[in-house]
Protein backbone atom coordinates (compact mmCIF):
# COMPACT_ATOMS: atom_id res chain seq x y z
CA UNK A 1 0.00 0.00 0.00
CA UNK A 2 1.07 3.58 -0.85
CA UNK A 3 0.66 6.07 1.41
CA UNK A 4 1.87 9.76 0.67
CA UNK A 5 4.21 7.96 -2.28
CA UNK A 6 5.74 5.84 0.44
CA UNK A 7 5.71 1.94 0.01
CA UNK A 8 8.36 1.23 2.50
CA UNK A 9 7.64 3.02 5.79
CA UNK A 10 9.92 1.06 7.69
CA UNK A 11 13.19 2.46 5.46
CA UNK A 12 11.81 5.69 5.64
CA UNK A 13 11.47 6.04 9.39
CA UNK A 14 14.98 5.02 9.36
CA UNK A 15 16.07 7.52 6.88
CA UNK A 16 14.17 10.65 8.46
CA UNK A 17 15.56 9.27 12.08
CA UNK A 18 19.04 8.19 11.93
CA UNK A 19 19.05 9.14 16.06
CA UNK A 20 15.35 7.44 16.40
CA UNK A 21 12.09 9.22 17.80
CA UNK A 22 12.31 10.16 21.99
CA UNK A 23 8.42 11.64 21.07
CA UNK A 24 5.77 10.78 18.31
CA UNK A 25 1.94 12.21 18.53
CA UNK A 26 0.01 9.71 16.42
CA UNK A 27 -3.24 10.63 14.93
CA UNK A 28 -2.44 7.97 12.00
CA UNK A 29 -2.04 4.41 13.10
CA UNK A 30 -1.75 1.76 10.91
CA UNK A 31 1.82 1.17 8.59
CA UNK A 32 2.97 4.14 10.14
CA UNK A 33 2.65 4.10 13.71
CA UNK A 34 4.89 0.08 13.36
CA UNK A 35 7.21 1.42 11.21
CA UNK A 36 7.67 4.64 14.22
CA UNK A 37 7.61 1.92 17.06
CA UNK A 38 10.76 0.25 15.54
CA UNK A 39 12.77 3.60 15.54
CA UNK A 40 11.80 4.91 18.57
CA UNK A 41 14.29 5.11 21.48
CA UNK A 42 14.39 3.68 24.59
CA UNK A 43 11.90 5.18 27.35
CA UNK A 44 10.44 7.06 24.67
CA UNK A 45 6.51 8.39 24.70
CA UNK A 46 4.16 8.00 22.31
CA UNK A 47 0.93 10.05 22.59
CA UNK A 48 -2.23 8.14 20.21
CA UNK A 49 -4.76 10.53 18.91
CA UNK A 50 -6.41 8.70 16.57
CA UNK A 51 -6.01 6.72 13.72
CA UNK A 52 -7.33 8.05 10.47
CA UNK A 53 -5.52 5.57 8.34
CA UNK A 54 -8.50 2.82 9.40
CA UNK A 55 -11.24 4.88 10.18
CA UNK A 56 -13.02 3.85 6.45
CA UNK A 57 -11.67 0.50 6.96
CA UNK A 58 -14.38 -2.49 8.59
CA UNK A 59 -12.64 -3.84 11.60
CA UNK A 60 -11.83 -6.73 9.85
CA UNK A 61 -9.47 -4.59 7.46
CA UNK A 62 -7.74 -3.10 9.74
CA UNK A 63 -4.01 -3.18 9.88
CA UNK A 64 -3.76 -3.36 13.62
CA UNK A 65 -0.05 -3.08 15.05
CA UNK A 66 2.46 -5.76 14.38
CA UNK A 67 5.01 -4.59 16.04
CA UNK A 68 3.94 -4.05 19.39
CA UNK A 69 6.45 -5.96 21.35
CA UNK A 70 8.82 -2.89 20.78
CA UNK A 71 6.42 -1.30 23.56
CA UNK A 72 7.94 -3.69 25.94
CA UNK A 73 11.70 -4.20 24.11
CA UNK A 74 12.20 -0.70 24.48
CA UNK A 75 10.34 0.54 27.73
CA UNK A 76 8.04 2.80 25.86
CA UNK A 77 5.28 4.76 27.26
CA UNK A 78 2.23 4.68 25.09
CA UNK A 79 -0.90 6.77 26.10
CA UNK A 80 -4.08 8.03 24.66
CA UNK A 81 -4.78 11.57 24.61
CA UNK A 82 -8.37 12.92 23.99
CA UNK A 83 -8.31 16.60 23.56
CA UNK A 84 -12.18 16.84 25.47
CA UNK A 85 -10.23 16.01 28.42
CA UNK A 86 -8.37 19.45 28.51
CA UNK A 87 -11.37 21.54 26.72
CA UNK A 88 -11.15 23.74 29.83
CA UNK A 89 -7.93 25.07 29.31
CA UNK A 90 -8.36 25.73 25.42
CA UNK A 91 -8.32 29.39 25.67
CA UNK A 92 -4.58 29.25 27.18
CA UNK A 93 -3.46 26.53 24.66
CA UNK A 94 -4.29 28.89 21.11
CA UNK A 95 -2.71 31.38 23.29
CA UNK A 96 0.31 29.27 23.50
CA UNK A 97 0.11 27.82 20.18
CA UNK A 98 -0.16 31.70 18.42
CA UNK A 99 3.08 32.25 20.03
CA UNK A 100 5.04 29.37 19.13
CA UNK A 101 3.73 29.69 15.06
CA UNK A 102 4.72 33.55 15.79
CA UNK A 103 8.00 32.34 17.13
CA UNK A 104 8.43 29.67 14.29
CA UNK A 105 9.25 27.08 16.99
CA UNK A 106 6.04 25.29 14.82
CA UNK A 107 5.57 25.38 11.36
CA UNK A 108 2.38 25.09 10.58
CA UNK A 109 1.58 23.14 7.74
CA UNK A 110 -1.67 23.05 5.26
CA UNK A 111 -3.46 21.62 1.50
CA UNK A 112 -5.70 24.27 0.41
CA UNK A 113 -8.01 23.52 -2.06
CA UNK A 114 -9.85 26.49 -3.45
CA UNK A 115 -13.63 26.59 -3.93
CA UNK A 116 -16.78 25.07 -2.64
CA UNK A 117 -16.88 22.31 -5.50
CA UNK A 118 -13.35 21.20 -4.12
CA UNK A 119 -15.25 19.74 -1.12
CA UNK A 120 -15.56 16.23 -2.44
CA UNK A 121 -11.65 16.33 -3.19
CA UNK A 122 -10.68 17.31 -0.01
CA UNK A 123 -12.20 14.71 1.72
CA UNK A 124 -11.18 12.18 -0.36
CA UNK A 125 -7.53 13.37 -0.40
CA UNK A 126 -8.11 13.58 3.74
CA UNK A 127 -8.86 10.13 3.76
CA UNK A 128 -6.29 8.77 1.74
CA UNK A 129 -3.38 11.26 2.34
CA UNK A 130 -3.38 13.61 -0.58
CA UNK A 131 -2.94 16.63 2.41
CA UNK A 132 0.55 17.55 3.98
CA UNK A 133 -0.80 19.10 7.42
CA UNK A 134 -4.39 20.53 8.09
CA UNK A 135 -6.67 20.00 4.88
CA UNK A 136 -8.81 23.30 4.21
CA UNK A 137 -11.22 24.19 1.51
CA UNK A 138 -11.42 28.27 1.06
CA UNK A 139 -14.54 29.02 0.36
Amino acid sequence: RRVHGVTNWDAKMAELFPKGVDIYFDNVGGEILDATLKVMNNFGRIIACGAISSYEDKEEERYGVKNLFYVVAKQLRFEGFLFSKYQSQTKELYAQLEEWVVNGQIKDHQTVLKGFDQLGKAMIGLFSGANTGKMVVEI
